[in-house]
């Protein structure tokens, strides 16, 4: 579906021409198209993390005609997890070289739970492709930021080659089944009614300076989520695992085969039930008498060798190491981990530079209302992984003197602010003095 005067690019990004004046029209043509081709999308990532998948949640014929639901691998949540617990299981440390700020802007940080937010936000943009950081103030005209998902909310760029944000848009349906919500401008927060066209029902000012109070954060420039690679593969797992327990159900079911028996009701019945087979034939040297179960040929090897060859292929395709794999558990220095973590680190140094790009354009949004130097910010990403801590220390202490003390302090993985821990030094020394 195209609109009539934007354009939307490979990514999924809606572009409207910097010098165009969005109508009200226009505005509804872009809910229309969003409900319509996106939306769709995300909810089926959201399921697919929660383990609704439509595909295997329905009841199908099983082995010998039973009923047997079909067994799903939860691996778009595992490999969510797995990875952002790697990325962002450790707090991101931000902080500012303003002393002047730096007191009030931490207490800030602490009172929106800012480093929550910006956990659940890795794991939105994993899942979805993307994710928004939400400015607003609430009713006691507090500062806030919240999570929003794309399944219900959109920003519209400009053409330009900064691509601006026009607006930011937020939808859902009331208890009569309508559907509002809110337009978020560089100015203005207008509330709407969408019945096929809008229906602008308020507006107030909004005291951002002049900007959209909303960033969208992403991991990559296509938006692909983390497991949308490998989304192909995780539904073979899941058919080849119910395959094999179909064939379970069918061992465990086997059809019992008699040849020149003849069995009453009650004899078929005791059989059955003792599981022993006791008959007496009069003519037994005259005729061919068998009784034995009826076996399917044994795949069992082939299965497990598909299995385990598509488990491999789901985690390097993501990129995500396999933390149960008992390889990592042989590894005998940090070196030889390293090379095992490498397409993981390098998946995440992307995402941390994204990141870092966007929260330094959301302080700028709020530097108003915060009082906040961008440029004196800082931000420290710190890999969740098992630390030696006494290499660290012998590390540390090797690096003092050739290096400043903030370095060497910041090898340390236990110390989120090498800053502030310099601080704490100085005035243990300066108390020592003085006693």
């Amino acid at each position: 579906m195209a609109l009539t005067n934007g354009t939307v690019s490979d990514n999924g990004s809606i572009y409207y021409p910097a010098d165009y004046e969005m109508t009200n029209d226009d505005i509804s043509e872009c809910i229309n198209y969003y409900q319509k081709e996106v939306s769709p999308t995300y909810l089926s990532k959201s399921n697919e993390y929660k383990g609704k998948t439509e595909a295997f949640s329905q009841v199908t014929q099983g082995a010998l005609g039973s009923n047997s639901a079909q067994g799903t691998v939860n691996y778009p949540k595992t490999l969510v997890d797995f990875f952002n617990g790697y990325f962002i299981g450790i707090p991101v440390t931000i902080g500012t070289t303003d002393d002047n700020s730096k007191d009030k802007f931490q207490d800030w940080l602490r009172g929106t739970s800012f480093a929550d937010k910006l956990s659940e936000l890795s794991k939105q943009t994993s899942i979805y492709g993307k994710s928004y950081l939400f400015a607003y103030n609430n009713e006691d005209s507090e500062l806030k930021v919240a999570t929003i998902t794309p399944e219900n909310a959109f920003m519209i760029y400009d053409d330009t080659i900064d691509h601006r944000a026009i607006m930011f848009i937020m939808y859902s349906k009331n208890s009569d089944n309508q559907l509002v919500g809110h337009i978020y401008t560089n100015g203005e927060d207008m509330s709407f009614v969408y019945d096929g066209k809008i229906a602008v029902q308020s507006s107030t000012s909004l005291p951002f300076g002049g900007y959209v109070p909303a960033v969208e954060f992403y991991d990559n420039e296509e938006r692909i989520g983390l497991f949308d690679p490998a989304i192909d593969l995780i539904h073979m797992y899941d058919k080849a695992l119910s395959a094999k327990s179909d064939d379970n159900d069918y061992f465990a079911h086997a059809y019992l085969f008699f040849k020149n028996f003849q069995l009453d009701e009650d004899q078929q019945l005791n059989i059955k039930n003792t599981r022993i087979i006791a008959t007496h034939n009069d003519n037994i040297g005259d005729v061919d008498v068998d009784a034995r179960f009826l076996e399917k040929p044994d795949a069992d090897q082939l299965q497990e060798h598909l299995l385990d060859r598509l488990e491999d292929l789901i985690y390097r395709t993501t990129s995500v190491a396999n933390m149960k794999d008992t390889n990592f558990g042989s590894s005998s220095s940090g070196v030889s981990l390293a090379y095992k973590l490498q397409p993981m680190s390098n998946l995440a140094l992307n995402k941390e530079r994204k990141f870092s790009e966007k929260m330094r354009l959301l302080f700028k949004i709020l530097q108003t209302q915060l009082n906040v130097d961008i440029n004196k910010l800082t931000f420290k990403f710190i890999r969740n992984i098992p630390n030696n801590e006494a290499s660290e220390a012998t590390i540390a202490q090797q690096l003092m003197g050739i290096t400043s003390q903030e370095t060497a302090l910041s090898t340390l993985s236990f110390i989120n602010d090498p800053k502030q821990e310099m601080d704490k030094i100085t005035e243990e020394r300066r108390n020592q003095v003085q006693e």
